[in-house]
């Protein structure tokens, strides 16, 4: 296997984990909230300063808080990888001339970049501290609806951001798989040029035996 190969592979991994992460945290918190939900699930550090039919949110909240940090870590780790392969390639002689499919792969992994870094270094933190107020409040026994309301407000913003990045993302494997493989006798040239392969045919005596 050559270091091309290999660093496709890599790359591939981390784009799968990256968008797998996305998926998977949508899925869990739908689920979690749902089963809470239908259970009933109370918490008693809450029985007195919050309606009964509320607590499987604050369960779910509680629960989601470490799904989504953990989310982010992946994010951030598979962002990394995923950018340092590909500053690589546009700085060798892998990916030397501009197509289509690779202009567009750019785009897609620059919108899931800005979108991941407004959500963790901007939105999840915000959110994140006004549902622990609300949560520090509420066991308290103190009114902390405005902390929940500004959680509340902002959560259609992260259902927005989430999707957008898996949607970049798809883009982005779409994008990558068409490259990986070439579809013209141009594309051929094009392969053949960027591994350094000769272009001359194999002289005829050569293939005499």
């Amino acid at each position: 296997m050559t270091i091309h190969k290999l660093t496709n592979a890599i790359y591939l991994v981390f784009l799968s984990l990256w968008f797998g992460s996305l998926i998977m945290t949508g899925i869990v918190a739908g689920v979690t909230f749902t089963v809470l939900h239908n259970i009933d699930a109370q918490v008693p550090a809450f029985a007195e300063s919050v309606p009964s039919g509320d607590h499987y949110q604050i369960a779910g909240g509680q629960v989601m808080q470490s799904v989504f940090l953990l989310g982010d870590f992946i994010q951030l780790i598979s962002v990394v990888a995923v950018f340092a392969i590909v500053g690589s390639q546009l700085f060798s002689a892998k990916i030397k001339l501009p197509t289509t499919p690779n202009l567009i792969r750019l785009a897609g992994l620059t919108g899931a970049l800005l979108l991941v870094c407004y959500n963790v270094f901007i939105l999840s933190p915000r959110m994140n501290t006004n549902l622990r107020k609300y949560w520090d409040a509420a066991e308290a026994n103190e009114d902390g609806s405005a902390f929940k309301k500004a959680f509340d407000d902002e959560h259609p913003t992260a259902s927005f951001v989430l999707a957008s990045t898996a949607g970049c993302l798809l883009v982005v494997i779409a994008s990558s798989g068409f490259m990986m493989f070439p579809h013209t006798e141009e594309d051929e040239r094009r392969k053949v040029i960027v591994s350094g392969a000769s272009q001359l045919e194999t002289p005829k005596l050569l293939n005499q035996t």
